[in-house]
């Protein structure tokens, strides 16, 4: 491992070193509908901070339901 980029209670990123490239892995629990839409927007925002630092020519592939 790299380094942990951002933990909390429902997002892990952290940054693997591989070959032929490097590998970001984002683990995120979801909220379900019953919360608030504030905190859903709020928590794909941090998704989009962590992508966002992470982008310097970077790929990424997205696995699962981000919608």
């Amino acid at each position: 491992m790299l380094r942990r980029l951002f933990n909390n209670d429902r997002i892990i990123a952290i940054k693997l070193q591989a070959e032929p490239i490097n590998i970001l892995m984002i683990q995120v629990y979801v909220p379900t509908s019953e919360h608030e839409d504030d905190e859903v927007e709020e928590l794909y925002g941090v998704i989009e901070e962590i992508l966002d630092a992470d982008r310097k020519g970077n790929k990424h592939h997205y696995n699962g339901e981000l919608e």
